[in-house]
């Protein structure tokens, strides 16, 4: 799998690909580092990472449903996390509803919303668009 930071047209995937999985689309912003993963020249996934200082949220993990199953999303967040650390990030965190045992896999670990730092509990994700009900995550990254 190919993968790159989003340019102009992976913008319009990404946005198609969020919307049907009903994420938010709000990612046309300058503190969001987009990242497609290509399986032969066709995109199968996105996944993004709203930097706060040295924290940051990761959003909006999907992968194409043809193309699961196979470490994919894995391999994206993976490199969404590497992607970080490179740049500074000491600390990243994240909501799930429903795929906590596939993020606790890549070492993050359950928190209460009380330990989130203010400037990510403050995002729009975290304060407006996910669920009173979705478990914060978060990792420590190298």
């Amino acid at each position: 799998m190919e993968l790159r930071a989003a340019n102009g047209s992976d913008v319009e995937y990404a946005k198609d690909c969020l919307r049907e999985s009903g994420l938010p689309v709000d990612i046309d912003r300058e503190d969001l580092y987009l990242l497609v993963g290509r399986v032969d020249g066709r995109p199968v996934g996105v996944c993004g990472l709203e930097v706060q200082g040295s924290d940051a949220l990761v959003r909006s993990v999907v992968i194409e449903p043809e193309a699961r199953g196979e470490g994919r999303g894995t391999t994206m967040v993976e490199a969404l996390l590497e992607h970080a650390a490179e740049h500074g990030i000491e600390n990243c965190y994240l909501l799930t509803t429903d795929e906590e045992g596939f993020f606790r896999a890549l070492g993050f670990e359950r928190i209460a919303r009380e330990e989130v730092p203010a400037a990510i509990g403050e995002t729009r994700e975290f304060a407006e668009v996910c669920p009173a009900s979705a478990t914060p995550l978060y990792r420590e990254l190298d």
